[in-house]
């Protein structure tokens, strides 16, 4: 089981993905899925056709390491957003706010094989939603996508894309490595 453990490991440094053990998943607690995230991020817009300039994420656990705080600015584009994870449905929980007066009350769930957090149905539009996907986790980089869907979640279309670079490598790279492993492995917590 040692050995599985250092072969995952070993594939996430060269970027290659594989099931991990279910001791390695379990090791993790739900709480802490989205430990990959904290850090301070370069974020770079790579929708086509994209004209944003560069921008950043700040992202910080608060609050005793139970809040993640998001700080995100690009351009004259800036928002921040509190996510919390319910141990009681055992999903992420997030309230966005932006400068737009934007605000979005959104939960987690899987995406194929990501991490998405998606905005919670309305009465009014129930077949509509959008979310966030997590996807392509390592260490020091991932690729983010909005996408949005008006058939009830059938198909999903690209609204932007953003790949983030961790502005100075994880201090301990064990760490961010078998968080990012583990952020990989299908989400078994859902």
């Amino acid at each position: 089981m040692h050995q599985m453990k250092s072969v995952a490991l070993a594939l996430t440094l060269i970027g290659c993905s594989l099931p991990m053990c279910e001791a390695c998943q379990e090791s993790i607690a739900p709480e802490k899925h989205l430990d990959f995230w904290v850090g301070e991020w370069k974020v770079v817009d790579t929708t086509p056709n994209a004209k944003n300039p560069p921008g950043t994420n700040s992202i910080k656990k608060i609050y005793g390491g139970k809040v993640v705080h998001e700080n995100f600015k690009m351009g004259a584009f800036e928002g921040q957003s509190w996510s919390v994870f319910n141990p009681r449905l055992k999903v992420w929980q997030q309230t966005w706010v932006d400068n737009s007066g934007g605000y979005l009350d959104m939960t987690s769930l899987k995406a194929g094989n990501n991490l998405a957090i998606q905005t919670i149905k309305k009465e009014k539009a129930p077949m509509s939603a959008n979310r966030m996907v997590f996807s392509g986790v390592k260490p020091n980089s991932f690729t983010w996508r909005w996408e949005a869907t008006t058939d009830g979640g059938k198909t999903w279309k690209l609204s932007w894309q953003l790949q983030y670079t961790r502005n100075k490598p994880a201090a301990d790279l064990s760490k961010a490595i078998l968080k990012a492993t583990v952020f990989q492995q299908r989400h078994s917590w859902y």
